[in-house]
């Protein structure tokens, strides 16, 4: 009895590292997917000022 209750809490054991592992996972995937929106969204801002810029320029109102 003692050897099925140690297995079942080396069972319990392992399955905490594996959901800690995959919420770490998770934390990391959610990271890098927000950077990378970010850095997307910085360049069409600033894709979309130099259009405005060029706009600007193109009907002389930059003048």
């Amino acid at each position: 009895m003692k050897r099925l209750q140690s297995l079942i809490a080396s069972v319990e054991q392992v399955t905490q590292l594996l959901d800690a592992t995959l919420e770490q996972q998770r934390a990391m995937l959610t990271l890098q997917f927000s950077q990378k929106i970010t850095v997307a969204y910085q360049k069409v801002s600033l894709a979309e000022k130099r259009i405005q810029v060029k706009n600007t320029r193109s009907h002389g109102w930059g003048d």
